[in-house]
């Protein structure tokens, strides 16, 4: 049990990680959309 509760803090970490890089990748993409509107 408490092997299995390590396995999925580990797993909630790396989603969490991968989520502020998503995140932030996210905000450069709109950043550039809307610089490219603003035209």
């Amino acid at each position: 049990m408490r092997f299995n509760s390590r396995i999925i803090f580990s797993f909630s970490n790396l989603i969490l990680r991968n989520q502020q890089r998503v995140n932030s990748a996210l905000e450069l993409i709109f950043d550039n959309i809307i610089k490219d509107l603003g035209k």
